[in-house]
């Protein structure tokens, strides 16, 4: 046995989760036993741990400019700091457009990889 216990379409799904587009879902399933879970808290405070026993340092703050000699300016609330970086990981969520329009470089970077990274309006 799988595990299945409905398997919904067109109307039912809308019908069973409103919230959610369906238009382009032929067919779910639905499960209530056995079917896992992870908690992402603990997964994102793992990932978190990791690099910094790697060497990353994590800066919560606004990131509010680049200079040319690899330095970014942060303002955490504390007043502006900045930081120089080897590397540099765009890890601002939704505010990527605007990390990436401070440093001239439009989104995406890859082709490949086209998705609307803008904050949506009533969430935020």
């Amino acid at each position: 046995s799988s595990g299945i216990n409905a398997e919904y379409g067109g109307r039912e799904l809308q019908e069973k989760y409103p919230f959610m587009n369906t238009e382009d879902i032929v067919l779910a399933s639905d499960v209530d036993k056995n079917e896992g879970w992870f908690d992402p808290w603990l997964l994102l405070s793992a990932f978190k741990d990791k690099v910094k026993e790697i060497g990353v340092e994590i800066v919560k703050g606004r990131v509010t400019g680049f200079s040319e000699n690899r330095t970014v300016k942060v303002d955490s609330g504390s007043g502006p700091s900045s930081y120089h970086y080897g590397d540099f990981v765009n890890a601002t969520g939704i505010h990527a457009s605007f990390t990436n329009d401070l440093l001239n470089c439009a989104l995406p970077v890859d082709k490949r990889f086209s998705l609307p990274v803008t904050p949506i309006g009533k969430y935020y």
